[in-house]
This record gives structure tokens, C-alpha cells and sequence, in this order.
């Protein structure tokens, strides 16, 4: 089973330690983690024998709490998958994020050293510029910098102690 050693559970914490845990409570942050808006480390879940690992990010986008899980391979960096999700964006709008169209502009890319890797090209103006230029949610420049903003800070807390 699962349970008997294909997943280690770790958790981030602000200052960038990975911790490890046990497989309930590793399981539980998971479950909660995207529900609880106090929480500021994040769940990571490594798939042994493989390097790949499951990480889980947490923003603040206009109408609430905003997430994200990826599918990364470690050894070259690259976004495999990518699922957001949100609490309480505008449907039409900042909802948009969960769709395939939005999210598959973040599949591919591969993370870039200890700079900032996204940037957002919001109605064909940069307001945040980098290495990836992402195209925003039209009507949702909130919501699509939140995102922006999200997987950046999480991918700079990952590398605080990668470096």
C-alpha cells in the first residue's frame, strides 16, 4: 500500500526546513492545508524511488484563499502538472484559474536558480516581469498576480535551503 513507504510526507516551513512526517499527519495537511488560512509552511509529499515530488502552495487572490499543487521532477526542475484552485473567486473571472487553458502555460517550464521564474502579462502589459511570461485572466489582474505571486514566493522558500 501507499502507506507502506511509496510517499514520504514532509513539510516547508517560513524559513525554508523541510520536515519530515509521519504518514497520518503528512496525509491530514494535505486534506487541510488549502481549508486552513493561518497556515503558512506547506505540505510537500516525495514519491519514493522517483524524482518526483508533490508540492502544494497557498495565496491570497481577490475573493479568498487560492492553491496550488504541482507535479515536479526534482532532478530537472520542470513543472510536470500543475492544479489551482480557489475558495471564493468570480466565476467568469478569477474562478478562470482552474481551467486547462490557464494552467497549461505553467506546464514545461523549469525553475530557474534562486530568481523570481514567473512573470505576468496582464492585457498585454508586463506588471510583473521575469523569466516566464505568464498571460493573465482578462477581468482578473488580481487574481492572476495573486497566482503569479503564489508560485513565486513558494518556489523561493524551496531554494532558501536548496542553495
Amino acid at each position: 500500500t501507499l502507506k507502506d513507504g511509496l510517499l514520504e510526507f514532509k513539510v516547508v516551513d517560513k524559513a525554508g526546513n523541510s520536515i519530515s512526517l509521519n504518514w497520518d499527519k503528512g496525509l491530514a495537511l494535505f486534506k487541510s492545508f488549502p481549508k486552513d488560512p493561518k497556515r503558512d509552511n506547506f505540505p510537500v509529499m516525495e514519491i519514493k524511488d522517483s524524482d518526483r515530488v508533490i508540492i502544494m502552495f497557498k495565496g491570497k487572490g481577490f475573493g479568498g484563499p487560492i492553491w496550488a499543487m504541482l507535479l515536479i521532477d526534482q532532478k530537472t526542475d520542470e513543472i510536470l502538472k500543475i492544479k489551482f484552485g480557489h475558495k471564493a473567486e468570480t466565476d467568469g473571472y478569477g474562478a478562470e484559474i482552474v481551467r486547462a487553458s490557464f494552467q497549461d502555460q505553467f506546464i514545461g517550464k523549469t525553475l530557474k536558480g534562486s530568481a523570481i521564474t514567473f512573470g505576468l502579462d496582464q492585457n498585454r502589459t508586463e506588471s510583473i516581469k521575469d523569466i516566464y511570461l505568464i498571460d493573465g485572466i482578462s477581468g482578473a489582474t488580481v487574481t492572476s498576480a495573486a497566482v503569479v505571486q503564489m508560485l513565486n514566493n513558494g518556489f523561493m522558500r524551496l531554494r532558501l535551503k536548496s542553495e
